[in-house]
C-alpha cells in the first residue's frame, strides 16, 4: 500500500516536472523557428491563432512579427519556466534523497 506521504511527494514533483519538460519543447520549437525559414512556415500554417494573423496582417508580415517580436518573447518565457520548475526541484532534492 502506498503512503500519503508518499503520493503528496509525487504531487509535489509532477507539475514542476511538466513545467521543466514544456519549457525544454517550447526553448527548441522557438529557436529551430527562428533559424529555419520553412519550420516557421509550417508552424504558421498549423496554428490557428496565427492564421488569423495571416488573415489580418498577410504572411509576409506575419512571419517578420514572428520573427522580431513573438519568437523571441516565447524564447524568453521557456528559459524562465526553465529556470523556475529547475529551482522548485533542486529545493525538492533533499526529499527525494530521503525518501526510501
Amino acid at each position: 500500500m502506498i503512503s500519503g506521504s508518499y503520493i503528496d511527494f509525487m504531487h509535489l514533483l509532477f507539475i514542476p516536472t511538466i513545467i521543466f519538460v514544456g519549457g525544454w519543447y517550447f526553448l527548441f520549437r522557438n529557436i529551430r523557428c527562428l533559424n529555419d525559414q520553412t519550420k516557421l512556415e509550417g508552424l504558421l500554417t498549423k496554428s490557428l491563432t496565427v492564421k488569423y494573423c495571416a488573415v489580418k496582417f498577410g504572411n509576409e508580415k506575419t512571419i517578420e512579427l514572428s520573427k522580431k517580436y513573438f519568437l523571441p518573447a516565447g524564447v524568453i518565457v521557456a528559459i524562465i519556466m526553465i529556470c523556475i520548475s529547475s529551482w522548485d526541484l533542486f529545493r525538492l532534492l533533499p526529499l527525494i534523497i530521503s525518501i526510501k
